[in-house]
């Protein structure tokens, strides 16, 4: 397993809310699923002989679209030699819930020493040199947790990025950021596991999810010792140059046919 480079995470669901309706109205096909892995390795520079690929399953007891969501997935492993689905089984419906111990159990999980989520909804859509940032984090510890932005790299629209901050790499561009995201990132898998996984709990706060409690986290740091050594604690960026265009693109699930 270490031979590998990393772990692709691929989170999804086909949730019904309490009036019946699919939160996925492409499920039970893998159409979504089987778009977000192939952009990937269309968009970056590894191969998938190279990369255990993951796809947790958010999973509902006993209801018949999640069966066939399910089997449909399993079958994906004809594509790919290093795949396998991972299934949260349960029967809330609550997804700031579900979806987070989804995302826990796929993470701990994982054997490389670093995992890279991709949303099942979010496809690669311009290329990028990912094996450089695979092999920078692995020699610079300064380096934890790297996300790949769904906008233009700078505070016009989610100011979270801090311009002309230090960049502890000469490899790769890197931008700091004090603020986590569940979108399309890599981090390193012991620095989630021992540290920020810790202070995950069920919220709604700050979005929710995971997002939420380790942006609260990162706001109480920030509150006591200062943004600079904040972000430097965290080892938190984004990848690109200032005013770099977006990486992917949110094709929205609860939409996506």
């Amino acid at each position: 397993m270490n031979k590998l480079l990393t772990t692709l995470c691929v989170m999804t669901h086909c949730v019904k809310d309490q009036n019946g309706h699919s939160v996925v109205p492409s499920a039970p096909s893998t159409r979504m699923v089987e778009l977000i892995i192939s952009k990937f390795f269309e968009n970056t520079n590894v191969k998938p002989e190279e990369v255990q690929i993951i796809v947790g399953f958010d999973k509902r007891i006993n209801r018949q679209i999640d069966e066939q969501y399910h089997q449909n997935l399993e079958g994906l492993s004809s594509n790919y030699p290093n795949y396998k689905v991972l299934v949260n089984l349960s029967n809330s419906i609550e997804a700031i819930v579900t979806a987070t111990q989804n995302f826990l159990n796929v993470i701990f999980s994982v054997e490389t020493e670093t995992y890279t989520i991709w949303e099942h909804d979010r496809p690669a859509i311009r290329p990028f040199d990912f094996r450089s940032v695979i092999e920078e984090m692995k020699v610079n510890k300064s380096i934890n947790y790297i996300r790949f932005n769904e906008f233009y790299n700078n505070n016009e629209r989610y100011p979270n990025l801090v311009e002309n901050g230090h960049n502890p790499s000469d490899k790769i561009p890197l931008i700091p950021t004090y603020r986590w995201s569940n979108t399309p990132h890599i981090c390193r898998t012991s620095t989630f596991k021992n540290w920020f996984s810790t202070f995950v709990y069920p919220t709604h706060n700050e979005g929710g999810f995971v997002e939420g409690p380790l942006c609260e986290l990162l706001s109480f740091y920030i509150e006591k010792m200062g943004m600079e050594e904040t972000v430097k604690r965290f080892g938190t960026f984004v990848y690109g140059n200032w005013n770099d265009e977006p990486l992917h693109v949110h094709l929205n699930g609860n939409s996506f046919m």
